[in-house]
């Protein structure tokens, strides 16, 4: 196209019904356009980049809230624990408390009512229910249920096998007074033991 040509060309007009644009203000109307359109494309990235934006700092509260969520329940689980095992022990230390105070109850009761008799206590045996004990005129017994029971040497009859095979059975009377199972005391003590209460 010859530089006339291209003078000419500027200077076309595009007719619209009561008006009529050059192609250079035609250029520059869809430069604005373009611009306007470029504005509005780019404000839709902006708002789309702040709802992603938005969505992802939900996303990340949220997953953060539940894992402070999973460590409180955690920590809550652990204390739990922690405190359960602390009461047990404390049980367990207070049973055991608690079993040493009534032993010593037990065997106190025994020793006075001896004491009483001026008769002092030569053997005692702790088993896990009874506690056997004789001094050199009686034979005391402490029953589970810490009923004491005692009878004179002189009244016992025999020392033999009881209604169980794994238990010894102390006469009086025709009856038995006690059954002592032999798997509730060390059999070297008991053979002692019965020794000094059928002499």
């Amino acid at each position: 196209m010859s530089e006339d040509a291209s003078k000419n060309l500027s200077r076309v007009s595009i007719a619209i019904p009561g008006t009529a644009f050059s192609l250079e203000q035609l250029q520059q109307v869809f430069a604005i356009m373009k611009t306007f359109a470029d504005a509005m494309a780019r404000e839709e990235r902006e708002r789309q980049q702040r709802v992603e934006e938005e969505k992802l700092r939900r996303d990340r509260e949220a997953r953060e809230a539940a894992e402070a969520e999973a460590q409180r329940k955690l920590r809550e689980e652990e204390e739990r624990k922690a405190e359960e095992e602390r009461r047990r022990e404390e049980e367990k230390r207070q049973a055991e408390l608690d079993k040493q105070a009534r032993k010593e109850r037990r065997e106190k009761q025994i020793r006075d009512t001896a004491k009483k008799a001026k008769d002092p206590i030569v053997m005692l045996l702790h088993g896990p229910a009874n506690i056997l004990a004789c001094s050199t005129r009686t034979l005391y017994v402490m029953e589970e249920d810490d009923v004491l029971k005692e009878t004179s040497l002189k009244d016992i009859q025999k020392v033999g096998m009881g209604k169980d095979p794994n238990s010894m059975a102390v006469l009086v009377a025709g009856s038995p007074f006690v059954e002592i199972s032999v798997a509730d005391y060390p059999m070297d003590q008991l053979g002692a033991f019965f020794q000094k209460i059928s002499k």
